[in-house]
């Protein structure tokens, strides 16, 4: 696998040269510091551009092209990491060797129509295709509250503080998305262009040469970025614990719990918090969260615990009949607790090897190869060959410590009306 990344002035080209793979991918990235005025306006224009353009009225016209270039795939995502939001158009074709006719500038030149030339009239939005996306925003959102858990998290990041941007939610509420109009999302758009610092990724057997001449011979980014952004949320600690106490029609009852952590050093953010996090409730039958809740007590039929390394926080999420909540916030507080005084070296390996098999695991996925090299080129992520030997390194005794860095900050409970 052979890595080259080159400044182009308005935009950063990287391309990754590997024959493991019979598809290219390109992933055409734009981040900037979050706004939370203009997050929504964000997350459906990304939409909206894949819904209509000017060479593409309608989706069915741009399924129709994709068909012709041999079912490429083509799809938008924005997403919130950390203090920064990114958006990315993904693009997938089969690598043009294993054709007859696919002509690899051809192919290339697709998202950049889609970005350059949107479905727009004087500086407007095609309004009809604009509904669209609203009524699949606001459908999205209401779908939101028929998965308990996911919504519940949402409400306990805006119960800890409803000002921080970790509690943004990117689908916004109602209102904001009504808010949108043809007109000042196309003021977005324009933004977006002007302001947004630009990562284009190339993965596939290609030759980096000819990804420069057809990248440069169809992109139009024409303003150099100097702006400073900035992934880490400093969350505010409490000097003691927020309790906050909701009821829903649900059958079942939320309970998290959200954790500060705090002063951690560069080792113990980039590695010994992924093994501690495993450790006490990382999808794993043998964390000490399912032992504790499910195993000992079968209060629930799952709990986890997730690191949000750029919030710099941890949370711990579980689903109960609200008879269970005092008993299971005792058997969530043991827990971590426990990691203070009762790990295990055998628990260390186990959740380092776990971890070690996803890294590995992910070097046979283009988009996971092309996450790495964008981390480590915006962030502080480490690349495979390094990542594998630092967490080699980690020991029980860094565990420990760790664990002394952790304060719990927000316990939200959304109880439900009846038991299961």
């Amino acid at each position: 696998m052979v890595y080259n990344s080159y400044k182009m002035g308005s935009f950063n080209l990287h391309t990754i040269k590997t024959d493991r793979f019979k598809t290219i991918r390109m992933e055409i990235m734009f981040r900037n510091n979050i706004d939370p005025e203009n997050i929504v306006k964000r997350t459906m224009l990304f939409e909206l551009l894949l819904e209509s353009s000017e060479y593409y009225k309608t989706k069915r016209d741009l399924i129709l092209k994709c068909e012709e270039l041999y079912n490429a795939n083509i799809y938008a995502e924005t997403m919130k990491v950390g203090n920064e939001v990114v958006s990315v158009i993904n693009y997938e074709i089969l690598d043009p060797k294993y054709t007859d006719d696919l002509d690899l500038d051809e192919a290339l030149k697709l998202p950049f129509d889609i970005i350059f030339n949107p479905d727009i009239n004087e500086n407007e939005f095609n309004e009809e295709r604009l509904e669209t996306i609203r009524i699949r925003s606001l459908a999205e959102l209401d779908a939101l509250k028929e998965e308990p858990s996911k919504y519940a998290i949402a409400e306990s990041l805006k119960a800890m503080d409803c000002k921080s941007v970790s509690s943004i939610n990117i689908l916004g509420d109602k209102e904001s998305i009504n808010r949108v109009n043809k007109s000042n999302i196309f003021d977005e758009y324009m933004n977006i262009l002007e302001h947004d610092y630009i990562d284009i990724y190339v993965i596939g057997d290609i030759d980096s040469n000819k990804i420069i001449d057809i990248v440069n011979k169809y992109q139009h980014f024409n303003t150099i970025k100097h702006h400073e952004i900035s992934l880490y949320v400093d969350n505010k600690v409490r000097s003691r614990v927020n309790k906050v106490e909701a009821k829903e029609d649900l059958t079942q009852s939320q309970l998290i719990y959200i954790m500060n952590l705090i002063g951690l050093t560069d080792f113990e953010t980039s590695y010994v918090s992924h093994i501690f996090n495993h450790i006490l409730g990382g999808n794993s039958l043998d964390s000490k969260l399912y032992k504790n809740l499910r195993n000992d007590n079968s209060l629930c039929y799952s709990v986890s615990s997730k690191y949000s390394k750029y919030d710099r926080l941890m949370m711990i999420s579980t689903s109960i009949d609200k008879d269970n909540i005092k008993l299971s916030k005792r058997l969530i507080e043991d827990s971590i607790k426990s990691m203070r005084t009762s790990i295990t070296e055998e628990e260390v390996d186990k959740a380092r090897q776990a971890i070690v098999n996803a890294i590995k695991v992910s070097l046979d996925s283009e988009h996971q190869i092309i996450s790495n090299y964008f981390f480590n080129e915006i962030a502080d992520l480490d690349l495979v060959d390094k990542r594998l030997e630092e967490y080699s390194k980690v020991t029980k005794e860094d565990v420990i410590n760790m664990a002394k860095k952790i304060k719990i900050n927000t316990i939200y409970v959304l109880e439900g009306d009846q038991n299961e």
